[in-house]
């Protein structure tokens, strides 16, 4: 669809830096060896500064695969 116009594999220890601020975590959690992790965080200003950066550098550039 529009919403999704590209999808792409990435390493683990390389994704992109358009990569939302709230995906990490989880994403760190889910390579992890060991039991599920519960996780609980407050995501701030800071990160929501970070993904309006990231959405208006993507827009700007057509950078729709973030790197």
């Amino acid at each position: 669809s529009h919403e999704t116009p590209v999808v792409r594999w990435f390493e683990r220890d390389r994704l992109p830096a358009t990569l939302l601020p709230w995906y990490r975590g989880p994403l760190t959690d889910a390579f992890a060896a060991g039991a599920p992790i519960e996780r609980h965080e407050r995501l701030g200003l800071q990160s929501i500064a970070r993904a309006m950066w990231i959405d208006l550098r993507m827009r700007a550039t057509d950078d729709r695969a973030g790197l």
